[in-house]
Order: C-alpha cells, then structure tokens, then sequence
C-alpha cells in the first residue's frame, strides 16, 4: 500500500514539473512573439494602381525607441513568381532627413539618408520616412519588399527591424462599358469609376448603365471598380451605393 502511494506521488510530482516546463516555455514563447511585434518595424504601405500607370507608396518606420540617424535601404519586387506584375520608378527620402540621394537601377531603387536635425528621436510614433513611386504592368497582385543595408539609431548602433512588406495590386485599365461613350473613369478618386458611361461626368445615366450592365462582363468582370459597397460582389447594392453618392454631390 506504502509503495502505491510513493509511487503515485512520484508520478504526480513529474506531471508538476513537467507542466511547469511547458508552461516556462510557452511563457517566453509568448514573450520573444510579443517583442517581435512590438518592436521596430519598417512599413510598406499597400497601394492600387493601373496597368501602364503609377502610384505612390508611403515607407514608414514604427516603435524605434532609440531613434533614428539614418539609413541605407533597397526597395522592390523580389519575389520570382510575381516578376513583371510591377516595378519600381523612383523613390525619395522624406523631408525630415536633411541629406539624400536616391538611385533607381534595374527596376529597384536604393535611398540613403541621414537626419541632420534630430527630427525622428526617441518620442517619435509612426513617421513617414520616404515614398516609392510603383508602376503597374500586368494585372495580379506583388509584394513590395525591402533589403536594408545600414539602418542606425541615434547612438549610431544598428537597429534590427522587422519588416512588413507591402501588397500592390495591378488591374486592368477602365472598361467600356456597353452603352457608354468612352472607358468608365474614377472621379473622385477612390478607385471606383463613378463616371460609369466615360462622359467625364456624374450623372444619372451612370446609374442607368451600371444597372442595365450589372451582370455584363465589363462590370462583373471588373469587381475593383465597380464595387461601390465594398461587399466584394457585384449586385443591386452596388447600384443603390452609386445612386446614393450621387444624391449626395
């Protein structure tokens, strides 16, 4: 009976400390992800953009405690799978580094910069730290990496830095839509083509054609430009949104 119990005992012992194991290991787990996320990180905004035109992608830098001298970063398309998709034009360091240069080579661009007057320190938050103009070549979607070279702090000791890539989609230019007088256009700017009928102008035909075409394949086909609600389908609602916003001009 004594031998029994030693023995369960024992046992229960090693489910102890083996659940204290598991626990500790778990813990700081969870400790090396939450430092990971929470600390500095360079931020390549998502952008939209045509086939055969641009846009301009915002570069910013959050959680850099220690501040930040200067850098030296590489910018563009890597991965192989979505090669030509898009490309890199031209890019520019922000107004708060008092020197920089900016070199574009084989569809890439290369930015230094060093801030001469301390703008981003300890107390900055999220700050803009430079812009990528991107062109759009072929329809599909591509990751906007980074490749640091120098990233240094205000002590001039390297900073290890997190980097979140940005996804830019490519689509297809305005359709015509059957009806119109020339390729849909986006008025306002949001990227939906308001001006459904191409007339360069919001007007009620706009709403006419869109509902007459709704399951046209210039419209349905076109799900970016035509998807006023946001719901990621075309249908009535779409054309109720497009009214509504015109009622509201």
């Amino acid at each position: 009976m004594a031998k029994f119990f030693i023995g369960t005992h024992l046992g229960d012992t090693r489910s102890v400390i083996w659940t204290l194991i598991l626990s500790a290991v778990l813990f700081f787990s969870w400790v090396e992800y939450t430092e990971a996320q929470s600390g500095p990180v360079l931020i390549i905004g998502d952008g939209n953009v045509l086939v055969g035109q641009t846009t301009v992608i915002d570069i910013e830098i959050d959680n850099f405690t220690t501040g930040l001298s200067g850098y030296d970063i590489e910018f563009g398309f890597y991965e192989p799978q979505s090669a030509g998709v898009a490309e890199v034009t031209n890019g520019a360091a922000s107004v708060d580094f008092g020197l920089a240069t900016s070199d574009t080579q084989n569809r890439v661009v290369t930015i230094r910069a060093v801030d001469l007057s301390d703008n981003i320190d300890f107390r900055s938050g999220r700050t803009l730290i430079a812009t990528i103009t991107v062109q759009g070549n072929l329809p599909g979607d591509s990751d906007l990496g980074a490749i640091i070279t120098r990233l240094d702090d205000d002590s001039g000791f390297a900073i290890s830095v997190r980097i979140q890539p940005g996804v830019i989609s490519v689509a297809r230019g305005f359709p015509t839509v059957p009806g119109g007088v020339g390729p849909a256009t986006d008025i306002s700017g949001d990227g939906h083509a308001e001006d459904v009928n191409g007339n360069g102008q919001e007007d009620f035909n706009d709403i006419v054609l869109l509902f007459v075409n709704l399951f046209d394949p210039t419209v349905s086909g076109n799900i970016i430009f035509f998807d006023f609600d946001s719901s990621g389908a075309i249908d009535f609602a779409d054309v109720v949104r497009l009214f509504s916003d015109f009622q509201a001009l």
